[in-house]
């Protein structure tokens, strides 16, 4: 079961976001008064690994990764809402394209240890349990004269299981109802199918928030 290759370079650009976003973040930073409800959404790159029903293992480092939740404080410290994480990869060539996918839909609770403007106030924990999804297709292309490469038939497989997910990171308000932030996340799926026994991805992003 092949998932991908090793490319290192995937990385360099939120790298440079991040190396980027650090000092901006901590100039603009606003006081963080959190209540209401929150939306949120991420995106970032990321590794994974999964293991088949035969004990075969394979890793990728080179998938993309996105994530969105919605939710309500609880307080000033604790968000519950619900959670979507994900991480994808496609390769191929002009006739075929594979496509892996990782995915969670779950409950979550964030915590901010931290309130106001001093350091470690936008610091955060995030944990959660819901339904994991493994997903694979192969997708067969054809070249259109006129249309260019044409999407002509896909083959999907899917798996359903449970998952957990894990996280931890900092927001910077850069406005009284906008963070952005950075993050680390971590989900281990448990399915115990035949493409997908068990499986994990981790994935660093950046992050986009709105409380209102």
């Amino acid at each position: 079961m092949y998932i991908g290759r090793r490319d290192p370079g995937n990385l360099l650009p939120l790298l440079l976001v991040v190396a980027l976003l650090l000092p901006v973040g901590t100039a603009l930073a606003a006081p963080h008064l959190r209540d209401g409800w929150v939306v949120g959404m991420s995106f970032g790159v990321g590794q994974a690994g999964a293991t088949d029903s035969q004990g075969e293992t394979v890793t990728a480092d080179d998938g993309i990764s996105a994530q969105m939740r919605f939710g309500k404080m609880i307080g000033q410290r604790a968000l519950l809402g619900l959670e979507y994480e994900g991480w994808m990869i496609e390769k191929g060539d002009l006739d075929h394209k594979f496509r892996h996918s990782l995915q969670i839909w779950a409950v979550s609770l964030t915590f901010f240890p931290g309130q106001g403007t001093g350091n470690g106030s936008g610091f955060f924990l995030r944990a959660g349990s819901g339904v994991a999804l493994g997903g694979r297709a192969k997708v067969e292309l054809f070249e259109d004269p006129e249309e260019g490469i044409v999407q002509e038939h896909a083959d999907r497989e899917d798996e359903w299981g449970w998952g957990l997910l894990l996280g931890a990171g900092h927001e910077w308000r850069i406005s009284s109802s906008m963070a952005v932030g950075l993050a680390l996340n971590y989900d281990y799926l448990m399915i115990g199918e035949t493409w997908y026994d068990t499986a994990w991805f981790g994935a660093a992003t950046l992050n986009l928030g709105w409380y209102f």
